[in-house]
């Protein structure tokens, strides 16, 4: 999986030391590997739009 990250490694190392829910992103890497994240990570790979819809739930 590192390999296909490349140099996006840093804000999944990001997101994990600081326990964030969410990566907003449109990087379009991460978002095909999402499901991947989400299952070893707990951490959800949204766009923002994505993100804003989930908001206003």
């Amino acid at each position: 999986m590192v390999n296909r990250i490349g140099n996006d490694w840093y804000l999944i190392a990001i997101a994990r030391s600081i326990s964030a829910n969410y990566i907003i992103t449109y990087d379009k890497v991460l978002i095909s590997m999402r499901k991947e994240l989400k299952s070893q990570d707990e951490v959800e790979v949204l766009t923002s739009e994505e993100f804003m819809e989930q908001y206003k739930r």
